[in-house]
């Protein structure tokens, strides 16, 4: 199923962080819930000339001892991300949002990479996010994942992972929606996300 996401993108200093995992940590009750993010990611593009959506695929790694190389490795339990070009047709977005694009969350198996070349597809860049991630379903599935992005130095080997700077946390929130309808509603609810975390949050332009 489609969703609209609603985004805001930003960074945390260093210093600051501290503050900012605590008042996440402290929005959480009942249903909500708060995890440990270790995410490898593989970024592809359509390399045909029809300029299809382009793809993520995505993968939570679980435990340190899963540290093993290759995409087909550990079992993982990889997903697949269309991600929809930015909604051109919005006007008036609070300045609080990023970005509202749809996008469409397919589980897959682990030949992911077969089968996005042979839909036309080439392999981009890959990244890894460390950090925490908390989701609040009582807010429209409000999610926030606060984390460091890594780099893998030799390609699909999680082993050669490089921080990318120790000086910030990026910091990316997002609710969804499933009909662009609502999307007047979710703006406040990722506006009050934002407040709470000021003024630690710098927000990206």
């Amino acid at each position: 199923m489609a969703l609209q996401h609603v985004i805001c993108e930003g960074i945390v200093q260093e210093e600051h962080f501290q503050h900012v995992f605590e008042r996440l940590r402290n929005l959480c009750c009942g249903s909500d819930t708060e995890e440990t993010l270790h995410q490898w990611e593989l970024a592809y593009a359509d390399k045909s000339a029809s300029k299809k959506a382009d793809v993520r695929a995505r993968c939570d790694i679980k435990d340190a001892s899963d540290s093993g190389n290759g995409v087909d490795g550990a079992d993982r339990k990889w997903r697949m991300v269309y991600l929809g070009k930015p909604s051109k047709h919005l006007t008036n977005l609070p300045k609080v949002i990023s970005v509202v694009r749809e996008e469409v969350s397919i589980d897959v198996s682990d030949n992911v990479q077969n089968f996005l070349s042979a839909m036309g597809y080439r392999f981009d860049f890959e990244l890894v996010r460390r950090g925490h991630r908390f989701i609040y379903p009582g807010h429209n599935n409000m999610h926030v994942e606060i984390f460091k992005l890594h780099k893998l130095s030799q390609r699909h080997m999680l082993k050669s992972e490089e921080i990318l700077s120790k000086e910030h946390w990026l910091v990316q929130m997002w609710a969804t929606c499933g009909d662009q309808k609502h999307l007047k509603d979710i703006y406040p609810v990722v506006g009050t996300f934002v407040d709470t975390l000021k003024p630690y949050f710098l927000q990206a332009q």
